[in-house]
C-alpha cells in the first residue's frame, strides 16, 4: 500500500476516535443532568410534603423537629449526590472545590449535621471522602509552603 492511500484512512480513524470520545463525554453529561433532574424532583416533593405537614400542625413542636430533621436529611443527601459526581469526575473538580469547600467544611462543624457525618456508620461516605481529600490537599500545601 502506498502512503497516499494509507494517510486518508489514518485521518479517518483519528476523526472517528475523536467523534467517539466526544459522543461518550456528552452522554456522560446527559446522564448526570438526568440524575440531577430526578434528584431535584424528589427533593421538591419532600419539601411539598413537609410544607403540608407544617401547615397542618404549626403549633406541634414534635412535628417541627421531625420536619427539621427531614430538611437536614435532604440537604445532606444533596451534598452526598454532588460529592459522588465530584468523585466520579462528572463535574469540574476545580470549580466544585472552589464553590463548596467552605460549605462542606461547615457541615462538619454544624451541630445539626456534624454527628451525621462523623459517625462511623454514616451513610454519607462521599461527603467524608471529599472532605478528607480536600483536607489532605490543604495539609500538603501547608507542608510545601514550609519548605
Amino acid at each position: 500500500m502506498k502512503l497516499e492511500s494509507i494517510l486518508p484512512i489514518g485521518i479517518s480513524l483519528i476523526s472517528l476516535a475523536g467523534t467517539t470520545y466526544t459522543f461518550l463525554k456528552n452522554r456522560k453529561i446527559a446522564e448526570a443532568q438526568v440524575e440531577l433532574q430526578i434528584h431535584t424532583k424528589i427533593v421538591d416533593s419532600k419539601k411539598d410534603i413537609n410544607k403540608f405537614i407544617y401547615e397542618s400542625n404549626k403549633n406541634d413542636k414534635k412535628i417541627k423537629i421531625l420536619i427539621m430533621e427531614s430538611l437536614i436529611e435532604n440537604e445532606l443527601n444533596t451534598y452526598e449526590e454532588a460529592c459522588n459526581k465530584y468523585l466520579d469526575n462528572k463535574i469540574d473538580k476545580k470549580r466544585f472545590r472552589k464553590s463548596y469547600l467552605n460549605e462542606i467544611q461547615a457541615l462538619f462543624n454544624a451541630q445539626s449535621t456534624k454527628g451525621k457525618l462523623t459517625d462511623y456508620t454514616s451513610k454519607y461516605n462521599a461527603i467524608r471522602k471529599v472532605n478528607e481529600e480536600w483536607n489532605n490537599l490543604k495539609k500538603r500545601n501547608i507542608q510545601n509552603k514550609a519548605y
